[in-house]
């Protein structure tokens, strides 16, 4: 039975063969680590790039599709760190300007009242026994 859509090869229970090779491609990569969230659209672009290779190419380009994916999500972990550790790193800066802010602000309050000789050096009294 001829299908309009795909390779025109109808399998058991009526689904093409098309859709049974992508179902297929989709159970061997879960077999080979991949993750749920990128496993459907990876079975549905790989399937009908490797119908036809012999089982040694077919298995080498699951295995390569699933280490690229491994490669990517492994590059994106270190990237949501990476971002995580920006963010750590603006806070302290901006918490570290703060504080330069604050000091700036006492050291010309000092300024002004040392040139308004407002400031007196304190001297400790001496005790004399005599």
């Amino acid at each position: 039975m001829q299908d309009q859509g795909g390779d025109g090869v109808r399998g058991a229970g009526g689904r093409s063969a098309a859709v049974e090779a992508v179902a297929r491609v989709r159970q061997e990569l879960a077999q080979l680590g991949v993750g749920e969230s990128a496993r459907d659209e990876l079975a549905r672009r790989l399937a009908p790039m490797i119908r036809g290779l012999s089982n040694e190419a077919y298995a080498a380009a699951l295995a390569g599709a699933a280490l690229a994916h491994a490669v990517r999500r492994d590059e994106e972990a270190a990237l949501r760190q990476s971002l995580r550790e920006l963010g750590e790193v603006e806070r302290l800066l901006g918490a570290f300007g703060e504080e330069l802010c604050r000091l700036d602000e006492a050291l010309r309050m000092l300024s002004h009242e040392v040139q308004d000789g407002r400031v007196v050096a304190a001297l400790p009294a001496r005790r004399q026994l005599h």
